[in-house]
């Protein structure tokens, strides 16, 4: 699994992310790590399904599609790529997003750097491995 959680342009109650942590090793191996097991740890911590969490972001995710982002904050959302950040088009994939009256639109610009480029890309081709498997075209040369 090589989700990313990028944490270049996130923050902590206003706090861009890097000044609240600033263990770089941190942020690059150990967190990425919690994030993409995140579902066996809730399970493991709390004894519980991590569904209910799930239906928290799913509920966040439509608020935020429906009502709208903050006037100077973005969300990271799913959408099906055209082409951003050197994401390959015609999959899915969480980008930048400010959203009004139920409709979106991704955030470019933003400064991607050279270790999450490389994690981006990584986790494109694992979704177009996936994509290809699901309508059998994996190993399909014709």
């Amino acid at each position: 699994m090589t989700q990313y959680p990028d944490v270049n342009h996130g923050t902590v109650k206003g706090v861009p992310i890097k000044e609240v942590i600033k263990d770089e090793r941190y942020l690059r191996e150990e967190f990425v790590t919690k994030v993409q097991k995140r579902g066996g740890e809730v399970l493991t911590h709390r004894k519980i399904s991590s569904v209910m969490s799930a239906a928290q972001a799913i509920k966040d995710h439509i608020k935020n599609w429906l009502h709208g982002t903050p006037e100077h904050e973005f969300v990271s959302m799913g959408v099906y790529s055209e082409g951003w950040y050197s994401v390959p088009k015609d999959i899915f994939f969480s980008f930048p997003v400010k959203c009004r009256n139920g409709t979106f639109e991704v955030v470019t610009g933003l400064k991607i750097d050279e270790f999450s480029e490389s994690k981006i890309r990584n986790t494109a081709d694992e979704l177009i491995a996936e994509k290809e498997e699901a309508l059998g075209l994996e190993g399909n040369n014709e």
